[in-house]
């Protein structure tokens, strides 16, 4: 079992009810019984039991926790400080030291409410089947490769996590170079990973989810610091599920802290959306 003794980290700890957070107990074989003056309930292996500040026990949950923070854009919309802590950042990832500002200026990031990627329609849906979409956008016949997104700040200790499930919905409306570029790294949509190995004073390293449309029939194999996911030569929808922990790719699989999550668009002209973001981590596969 593990004890989780809330404190104030990058945001302030609460529970599933927004209450204060006091502890969290989470249970990975054999069971625990937990009690205090409010209560007794015994947890049992893959839950965990939430206790607020003022000694309130909490119903049974499963053992699994959200990295990622604002993964429906409803923050940033709301008007949180788009700091990359309790919200997304939003900015320029400079790869080609040669772009001028005009050429910068020519990509951005906009914001706005449609149906969510599994309704039947795009645009007629109620407004509870409606999400946030991201959309990075470079436009201009640009020769230079730039990328433009969102970035949080995660800065957590993930080494007891034996598996982190990242999910999001994607789609490539466009993108002006086929495949991911002559260097296979120009991704209309881009997920990059910054973390670290062992210890928090290590080198920080980084890890690519790429997306990208091809109508060649001949994906790019995996391979390096990319994991490569072609899709259809169609503006469709993508649902990406990646499990950072499998041993089938190498991402994640024994990074000890994570430090950042970035997503943009990459690429010479480009047009991309995201939605629905998450990292789920869990104590046991």
């Amino acid at each position: 079992y593990s004890v989780d003794i809330a404190q104030k980290h990058l945001v302030m700890p609460t529970t599933d009810l927004g209450t204060p957070l006091m502890a969290e107990i989470a249970v990975r074989s054999g069971s625990l019984a937990v009690r205090n003056s409010a209560g007794e309930i015994t947890v049992q292996p893959g839950q965990k039991v939430q206790i607020d500040t003022s000694g309130m026990l909490g119903g049974i949950q499963l053992a699994q926790w959200n990295l990622i923070r604002d993964g429906d854009f409803e923050q940033y919309m709301g008007g949180a400080p788009a700091d990359g802590i309790q919200t997304w950042a939003v900015h320029g990832f400079i790869f080609d030291q040669t772009v001028s500002d005009a050429e910068k200026q020519a990509a951005s990031m906009t914001m706005y409410r449609s149906c969510h990627p599994t309704t039947p329609s795009a645009f007629l849906c109620p407004k509870e089947q409606t999400v946030l979409l991201a959309q990075f956008e470079r436009q201009g016949n640009q020769s230079k490769s730039y990328s433009y997104g969102i970035e949080q700040v995660l800065d957590l200790d993930v080494s007891e996590y034996r598996s982190m499930q990242f999910v999001m919905w994607a789609r490539v409306i466009s993108q002006s170079v086929p495949n991911a570029g002559v260097t296979n790294n120009e991704c209309p949509i881009t997920v990059r990973f910054t973390f670290k190995r062992e210890s928090p004073s290590d080198k920080p390293e980084f890890r690519f989810l790429c997306l990208y449309r091809t109508s060649e029939r001949k994906p790019i194999p995996n391979g390096g610091e990319y994991v490569y996911q072609a899709v259809s030569n169609q503006a469709l929808w993508y649902h990406m599920d990646f499990d950072l922990r499998d041993p089938k790719y190498d991402l994640l699989q024994s990074a000890r802290y994570i430090e950042s999550v970035a997503i943009y668009g990459n690429g010479h002209d480009y047009i991309s959306q995201v939605t629905d973001i998450s990292l789920t981590a869990r104590q046991q596969r």
